[in-house]
């Protein structure tokens, strides 16, 4: 019978992956192989974590200083992947495990949501602009306006005053 342990490997929609000291991937979860889009027949296990990972260096560092890395946001060019990533030592066992949450949808929803704001702002501007154009175009047209009216009242009032 399997324990909740494995059980719990199987299941978690977190990619899964444990390495040993020199990074030669010892077991990976069926959610890693989703995620990276690996076959059910590919081998992974026995690789250089260096295939998938293209800096290893956070890994280097949770073993030479035997301490976790939270919330590390990576990104994987190759397979357009954005994901935090928790790694922490195994010391018994000589190993390193991480645990990758796949960030990629919520980071588009952020850049779209951006985008969208942008653009929005671009259009409050324009219409700010337009308005501010509007009313010097406005204030220009009275201003002549008022000195044409200036202009006729005087030539105006200096004929009455003449009589």
């Amino acid at each position: 019978m399997r324990t909740i342990w494995e059980i719990l490997w199987d299941y978690d929609p977190n990619a899964l992956v444990v390495v040993d000291e020199k990074f030669k991937i010892r077991i990976v979860n069926p959610a890693f192989r989703k995620l990276f889009k690996f076959h059910e027949d590919e081998q992974i296990v026995g690789k250089h974590l260096s295939e998938i990972f293209e800096d290893v260096k956070v890994f280097e560092k949770v073993r030479d200083e035997n301490t976790v890395i939270k919330n590390q946001r990576m990104y994987f060019p190759k397979y357009d992947l954005n994901v935090n990533v928790v790694i922490f030592p195994i010391p018994e066992a000589k190993m390193i495990a991480a645990i990758l949450i796949d960030m990629t949808s919520e980071i588009e929803r952020e850049k779209k949501s951006l985008e969208l704001k942008m653009k929005a702002a671009e259009q409050v501007q324009a219409v700010v602009d337009k308005q501010m154009q509007i009313a010097q175009e406005i204030a220009s047209i009275l201003g002549e306006t008022v000195a044409e009216t200036k202009a006729q009242l005087i030539k105006l009032r200096d004929l009455i005053t003449r009589e």
